[in-house]
């Protein structure tokens, strides 16, 4: 609890303050943590196979999505906002969003997800971890130069 309140506090303390270069940093940061967030994405969704090292015979997995659905759609919110101070596109605004969607899909099976559920999740969360790289070096001339 007391690192969600100063997360918060953190958030507002930097749109309090009217520096470019903090929004770009603090973008930045952003981005790299829903790479993170995909990562662990395709993490969990090939956890159900029988042939990878890190197989989890237990569900533990389901806190950890409901954990990183509201990371992500937190991220997102605070894009949004971000988004009114600095460049950032509208598609790459959307990437944080369609994460979620993707690794909230997990929550439907609850006992054991199919195979094909789980390679459909996999190659999605593979696909917009390769989109958000993409779309930010895309934006990188608009976002972090600030032209």
């Amino acid at each position: 609890m007391p690192f969600i309140v100063l997360a918060s506090m953190l958030v507002a303390a930097i749109f309090w303050v009217d520096n470019s270069k903090i929004y770009r940093l603090f973008y930045t940061v952003l981005t790299l943590f829903v790479l993170l967030l995909i990562y662990n994405t395709f993490i969990i969704y090939t956890a159900d196979f029988e042939f990878s090292p890190w197989r989890e015979s237990g569900k533990v997995a389901y806190l950890v999505v409901v954990v990183e659905v509201l990371w992500l759609l937190s991220i997102n919110a605070i894009m949004a906002l971000l988004r009114r101070k600095i460049y950032i596109a509208s598609d790459q605004l959307m990437i944080p969003f369609l994460s979620a969607l993707v690794l909230g899909g997990y929550l439907i099976f609850y006992t054991s997800p199919p195979v094909w559920f789980c390679i459909t999740g996999a190659v999605s969360s593979v696909l917009l971890f390769a989109g958000e790289v993409v779309l930010f070096f895309i934006n990188f001339d608009k976002t972090i130069r600030g032209k």
